[in-house]
């Protein structure tokens, strides 16, 4: 699999991201990091062959790792830099109208800022779902002021989903905008940072 990637640098971020996954992997199963395969649904998410105790998602985005770990709940994280220019007039048109006019009361310089934390809680979200973005972005809405409290609004394809899904922004380090969405409505939410291995 990183084999499909051209650049050199994506190839090295693909099997770091790995192998520090499987170190996590292993330690909360009580097994060797070899003995760690992972098995793919039709969209490419991936999951544990051996056990559906634990469930997991993973991002990165420039110099930065997110791993999320579960107890049986789906879960999703995207982690994103909020670095490059961005077009959004282009990006608005994904946007369900509720959220377009959150987006429009942001001042010209917290708009990139808030665009990432737009896209972060959707990817979290389909990622979690399993779906990932063969689900329409304007399908479902999330709050894009909220930032404390579970931000999912509602999911026209799934109108019960606000009462067993959530999703929130994580607090990461500047310059960097995270979200996680989890099965559940109810969870508490451990945060461990690592400086290497």
């Amino acid at each position: 699999r990183a084999d499909d990637f051209v650049a050199e640098s994506a190839r090295i971020q693909y099997v770091t991201a790995r192998a520090i996954l499987r170190i996590l992997l292993s330690r909360y199963l009580g097994v060797d990091p070899s003995l760690i395969f992972f098995q793919y649904n039709s969209f490419g998410k991936p999951s544990l062959t051996c056990s559906t105790l634990v469930q997991f998602n993973i991002s990165h985005s420039g110099t930065k790792l997110l791993v999320a770990l579960c107890n049986k709940k789906s879960i999703g994280v995207d982690i994103e830099c909020i670095g490059r220019e961005m077009i959004f007039s282009s990006i608005e048109s994904l946007m369900s109208n509720r959220e377009r006019s959150q987006f429009g009361e942001f001042p010209d310089y917290e708009r990139r800022e808030a665009f990432f934390g737009w896209w972060t809680r959707k990817e979290a979200y389909v990622k979690a779902r399993g779906t990932g973005l063969s689900t329409s972005l304007d399908s479902f809405e999330v709050d894009l002021q909220q930032v404390s409290t579970n931000v999912l609004l509602s999911d026209r394809n799934d109108p019960l989903a606000p009462l067993f899904w959530s999703v929130y922004a994580l607090d990461v380090e500047h310059g960097y905008v995270a979200a996680l969405a989890i099965q559940s409505t109810k969870c508490e939410i451990k945060r461990f940072d690592f400086h290497g291995f």
